[in-house]
């Protein structure tokens, strides 16, 4: 078992997922009930996209090992992806259950929050993965945090947020892209077209930053008239 357990983990690391998944196919054939294999070999299915077969081996591993976090945790991964909110948010749930300090769950969970409207859950989602030194793109967490603010008619909290997001990636033309929209909201016109201008410069390719910053100048025409 030891030597297709390395096997696969080398397969794995040189992202060779199909490789990997004999090599975890042939140690559960050996032994059967050791939860890690099955969890691994979900992880390589989910690389490969394979989405509802990665789910079927994070139950595998669940039925072997119920207290497994990140089982879970990787099962709501892969509901995430295709789109089964509400069973992802349950399968986060069960992760922060078993590890109150499982600061990747809380951060995928706010991701499900905002999904499903509860911005209020977003923002102490974000908060508590943040408070628990969160370190993978900590803008787009500010980002999110700034978005549900938004959606809350919390301005103010907004734009501090979408600043905090900024000054960790100035480039970040999507912040400028929400940050313009909140302006707009607030009826702040100038600076929503320098924000909309700023996004165009750090991404000209997606058309958001002309589409908004064209909505902007619709909106002043039609006070001026």
């Amino acid at each position: 078992v030891n030597d297709y357990y390395r096997r696969a983990v080398k397969k794995y690391n040189d992202k060779d997922y199909a490789g990997a998944i004999v090599e975890y196919t042939r140690a559960i054939q050996l032994r059967p009930n050791a939860a890690v294999l099955y969890n691994n070999r979900g992880v390589c299915k989910y690389k490969l996209e394979r989405y509802s077969d990665a789910i079927e081996d994070y139950d595998l591993c669940i039925e072997r090992d119920d207290s497994y976090k990140m089982a879970y945790f990787n099962k709501a991964n892969s509901l995430l992806a295709i789109h089964k909110v509400e069973e992802a948010l349950i399968a986060y749930d069960k992760a922060i259950v078993l590890d109150a300090e499982y600061k990747e769950a809380y951060a995928n969970r706010s991701k499900v929050f905002y999904s499903l409207g509860d911005y209020n859950s977003c923002i102490k989602d974000v908060d508590k993965a943040l408070e628990l030194n969160y370190s993978s793109e900590r803008e787009k967490m500010y980002l999110r945090k700034g978005n549900a603010f938004m959606e809350l008619g919390n301005y103010k909290d907004a734009l501090k947020n979408y600043k905090l997001a900024i000054n960790l990636d100035p480039s970040y033309y999507k912040a400028y892209v929400n940050r313009g929209q909140c302006y707009f909201r607030m009826e702040e016109y100038d600076k929503a077209i320098d924000d909309f201008t700023l996004s165009i410069r750090y991404n000209s390719t997606t058309g958001e930053g002309y589409y908004y910053r064209g909505l902007v100048r619709i909106q002043q025409m039609a006070a001026i008239q």
